[in-house]
């Protein structure tokens, strides 16, 4: 088991060595790296490096065989992998946010999104069929699009900017958050990539917030952050406070233990 983090280049050495080693290109220092993904076999991590412009790069598990994917005057940040690892989703900035997909090579770029709203955060659909995204022209609200370009649907309508979508694992429901004043209220809404904005449900009362709810690896349930960790079903009731202290944060499911 590997975990990913970001540090500070040469932090544990003087300045001027620092710029030497950038210089001359010894060592495995990477200047500005981050946003590091897995890929779904564990053997590539997809990056944002920046040396003076967002690219993306891909290198192996163990930090060799590093390759630029992205060598262009935009900022490209945030590669996400497709299920299937043959293709990465990844923000496009040149100066209106888009959302691209490319080969996980490289090759066969294709902009998603092209308009005047900035469009981040890109996440696959559990199929590989569809990105997720969230879409701003003023207000937060949450948009759907197919994986190859088709099929663009705006999902929410809100007064209030819509937040943090993430997919339930069967791909069928998506649970975000919205904002009402400094509250972070969690919500669920149908994936079904149609213009029915009518299945959209409030989870918990107006003035109850829960920022960064997550689904369980089952979605049956979702766990969230308030005065403690809770839990609740998904369908909003079956409440359950595990904990009680507000110190207490960042939940974490344990997987579905293995049937084989």
């Amino acid at each position: 088991m590997q975990l990913l983090h970001r540090s500070p280049p040469c932090s544990d050495r003087p300045a001027a060595s620092c710029r030497a080693e950038r210089e001359i290109g010894v060592g495995r220092v990477l200047v500005d790296d981050w946003a590091p993904a897995f890929s779904p076999d564990g053997t590539k991590i997809a990056y944002v490096t920046n040396d003076g412009d967002r690219e993306i790069a891909v290198m192996a598990a163990d930090g060799t065989d590093v390759v630029q994917l992205t060598d262009n005057s935009t900022r490209d940040s945030l590669p996400k992998w497709s299920p299937d690892g043959t293709k990465i989703a990844y923000e496009i900035d040149d100066g209106d946010k888009e959302i691209g997909v490319m080969a996980a090579d490289g090759t066969d770029v294709v902009h998603l999104t092209d308009n005047s709203t900035r469009d981040s955060l890109p996440k696959w659909s559990p199929d590989g069929t569809k990105i997720l995204y969230t879409s701003n022209d003023g207000d937060n609200e949450i948009s759907v699009i197919g994986a190859d370009g088709t099929g663009g649907v705006q999902l929410t309508v809100n007064d209030v900017p819509d937040e943090d979508p993430d997919w339930s694992p069967d791909g069928t429901r998506i649970l975000f958050t919205n904002r009402l004043l400094w509250l972070q209220r969690p919500g669920i809404l149908i994936a079904d990539g149609t213009d029915d904005r009518t299945t959209q449900q409030q989870l918990l009362g107006m003035f109850l917030a829960a920022p960064n709810p997550m689904w369980s690896p089952d979605g049956t349930r979702l766990a969230y952050v308030q005065t403690g960790i809770g839990v609740m079903n998904a369908t909003g009731n079956g409440i359950r406070w595990l904990t009680y202290s507000r110190d207490d944060r960042d939940p974490v499911w344990s997987p579905v233990p293995n049937s084989d």
